[in-house]
């Protein structure tokens, strides 16, 4: 429905690119899915693992948002998220874990497994509404 699309001032809602990165095949659909159902303009990627989420980026770096496992195969998602910090410092990075110790990576958001989608659904509109254009103040 076109009103559930629309933001506050009535225009439409900022582009939005989101990469999940996750080893689990069955999270990657689910959570894939569920933004697209919620956000239908967002353009979602998944990656299976760190590196591939690196290639995804070194090709194609307009990501506005990653949200990433921290356990994983070939690099954990706190180590991604110091290699995507220093190569595209704009990136707004969510970790999705189970884990409950010290977390000292410096992710924008964690969220604990299981996810709560309400959470989830507050940090893609957070993202939006860093995209979305100030209002420039008039010149009178």
């Amino acid at each position: 429905m076109m009103t559930e699309m629309m933001v506050h001032d009535g225009s439409l809602p900022p582009r939005l690119k989101i990469l999940i990165v996750d080893d689990d095949a069955d999270v990657l659909g689910i959570i894939r899915q569920i933004i697209i159902l919620k956000y239908q303009h967002a353009e979602v990627e998944t990656a299976r693992n760190g590196i591939e989420a690196l290639e995804k980026l070194e090709k194609n770096n307009d990501v506005d948002a990653i949200i990433t496992d921290f356990k994983m195969p070939v690099i954990r998602g706190d180590n991604l998220c110091f290699i995507i910090k220093e190569k595209f410092p704009t990136i707004t990075i969510a970790l999705m874990t189970a884990f409950s110790g010290d977390i000292t990576a410096p992710f924008d958001k964690v969220f604990f497994k299981p996810l709560d989608f309400d959470d989830l659904f507050s940090f893609i509109q957070s993202v939006m509404d860093k995209k979305r254009p100030r209002e420039k103040p008039d010149a009178t």
